[in-house]
């Protein structure tokens, strides 16, 4: 009786070893054959609604898609991730989550409010409207600009209010440079990143928009053209990761492939509200339409971009979350007749096509690049992330064609 009860324990322990086994090797091994994108894979309703529900049941948890962690065993890095402490929910990882279920409402792709869309909402703004985590960091205005957003889309006055709070309470309290461009923290060196732009610029038009506070759309000129003279190459019209605002110099890589999406990203959204008659509409668009160009050139055959947009550096590991903000912004140019749509639209294409093949069996996206932590620093590892999984959705409700979803 006791042999049986050894072998039975044996054979328990051999299946969960195997099981452990497979999950460690087995993703490696698809991805030697595969890498992240499936070529075969294709956009349609199916896979719609699969992005779509990865993305709002996303919202639902207490830690937002992440990307890949550092190197190591796939279950220590479960485990870490386990204990490490949780994000800010009002912090731009579930706002970009928000983002691409308001775009999809916005375009008509989804015609009601997602539960877990409004829960979310509710879990990050009192009944007043006022946040409920503390406001520690410039990327919680992205907040501002999705409760914005759903306040144009459902007319609920309530989103309104929270984000007109938290822009004013950015105003007031976050840690600026002496010319008053936004800082990433109250703790973050004398850097202005490239990040900031799309945290900045596109909450606070908006506030303009709404609140007719001239401080914010200042805050938002300034945010741009500061960083169009200090912190952009001259010869590629590419964005540097960010600079050096006591020195102004520039510092970082030339071209990190989604630092470009994030300075696309906080030009279009100026731009969408600006006239065209003002004085600063010119230099911003061109700086737009330049480097939306030279991307363009830099696009891969298959359509995504490499992590590093380079001329030599086309054929390099590929950066999902990069070909999503970047599309993305192409496409909402085009949506407000900034870019020729004739010019733009074959990249687009091409790029939606891209991330399709990224999408999993559970519709969430994989091949971003991780977390940066710090000005310069890239590491090298790959997996889901909100960065992509927002964006991605966000595209596929605005490119033309796409079909809604009850």
């Amino acid at each position: 009786m006791l042999a049986l009860g050894v072998l039975f324990f044996l054979i328990l322990f051999a299946i969960a070893a195997a099981a452990a086994l497979a999950y460690e090797v087995w993703p490696e091994v698809e991805d030697k054959l595969y890498g992240f994108r499936r070529p075969w894979r294709e956009w349609n309703d199916k896979v719609r609604v699969k992005v779509l529900g990865a993305t709002i049941e996303g919202l639902s948890q207490p830690r937002v898609l992440l990307a890949a962690t550092p190197r190591g065993s796939r279950i220590l890095r479960w485990i870490r991730n386990g204990s490490a402490p949780l994000p800010l929910r009002s912090g731009h990882g579930h706002a970009l989550l928000a983002w691409g279920a308001v775009t999809a409402m916005r375009k008509r792709v989804v015609t009601t409010v997602p539960p877990e869309l409004a829960a979310y909402f509710a879990s990050v703004v009192d009944a007043e409207g006022k946040l409920k985590e503390p406001l520690q960091r410039v990327d919680q205005l992205m907040l501002a600009t999705v409760l914005y957003d759903m306040h144009e889309v459902t007319g609920d006055a309530h989103y309104r209010k929270a984000a007109a709070l938290l822009c004013d309470s950015a105003l007031a309290t976050l840690k600026r440079a002496p010319s008053g461009a936004f800082l990433w923290s109250q703790t973050s060196p004398p850097v202005i990143l490239v990040d900031n732009l799309a945290m900045v610029c596109p909450a606070m038009m908006r506030h303009w928009r709404w609140t007719q506070r001239l401080d914010a759309r200042d805050a938002a000129l300034l945010q741009a053209k500061e960083f169009l003279a200090l912190g952009v190459d001259r010869t590629s019209n590419l964005p540097f990761h960010g600079y050096w605002y006591e020195m102004g110099l520039p510092g970082g890589l030339v071209g990190w492939s989604r630092g470009c999406g994030w300075f696309l990203l906080g030009l279009v959204e100026t731009l969408a509200f600006l006239d065209p008659s003002a004085e600063d509409y010119a230099p911003l668009h061109e700086a737009f339409l330049k480097a939306l160009a030279r991307l363009a050139e830099l696009q891969s055959p298959e359509g995504d971009w490499a992590w590093l947009a380079s001329p030599g550096n086309v054929r390099s590991a590929k950066d999902s979350s990069a070909t999503a903000i970047i599309a993305y912004c192409a496409e909402r140019a085009m949506e407000l007749d900034l870019v020729p749509a004739a010019r733009f639209a074959a990249m687009t294409g091409k790029a939606a096509q891209a991330l399709a093949g990224y999408v999993q069996e559970d519709g969430v996206l994989t091949g971003a690049l991780c977390e940066c932590p710090g000005l310069g620093s890239h590491p090298q590892e790959y997996g889901p992330s909100a960065y992509v999984q927002g964006f991605a959705l966000a595209l596929a409700s605005t490119i033309r064609g796409a079909s809604r979803v009850e």
